[in-house]
């Protein structure tokens, strides 16, 4: 059906998008690692989007350790005021004293705009997954798998194994490739 053939495309396009995503969290992390090795010992870049934020108006710890007002206000206000005051500061000393080597001006730009394309691509992610809602609407399979499981995980098993296609769940396991059992001496 036509609504299969569109939410395999969305989730097609997603899983584009998640691939390139995992490509800029690589090199972000690895930059960070070089130049702001405390970083990670505070924040997650894959976890705290306030730590995105942050990276995309302070990308360096020379530009964290220069403004500690404005960091700690920003990153309040990124964080709904969810992340202590103890990550605050170790942040802002952890930039201040770091052990990393410091940026030029092209590493900090490099920072900035990985910062800002992972942001994108978690508001690319929220539109994809309300498109795949929109799209399958309709479809009953998807709207109950999709309350429990979430929006892209329900429709890549609706496009890539409807359930209906399977007389038993023992089948649908068989079909999803989870029944794998090892047969050695």
């Amino acid at each position: 059906p036509e609504t299969r053939v569109r939410l395999r495309a969305l989730v097609d396009l997603r899983h584009h998008e998640r691939a390139h995503q995992e490509v800029c969290f690589g090199r972000l992390e690895g930059v960070l690692a070089r130049h702001w090795p405390e970083f990670g010992q505070w924040m997650d870049v894959r976890v705290q989007r306030s730590a995105l934020c942050l990276l995309a108006s302070y990308p360096s710890p020379a530009r964290v350790a220069q403004a500690p007002e404005a960091v700690t206000s920003l990153l309040r206000k990124a964080s709904r005021s969810r992340l202590s005051e103890q990550a605050i500061a170790g942040v802002i000393a952890g930039a201040d004293a770091t052990t990393g080597v410091p940026m030029v001006p092209e590493e900090e730009q490099l920072v900035r705009t990985l910062a800002m394309q992972l942001r994108a691509a978690d508001q690319s992610a929220e539109e994809l997954d309300e498109q795949m809602r929109s799209v399958a609407q309709d479809d009953e399979v998807f709207a109950r798998l999709s309350s429990w499981m979430g929006v892209y995980t329900a429709a890549v098993l609706v496009t890539r194994a409807d359930p209906r296609q399977y007389p038993s769940a023992r089948q649908l396991q068989k079909g999803c490739g989870m029944n794998l059992r090892e047969k050695s001496s």
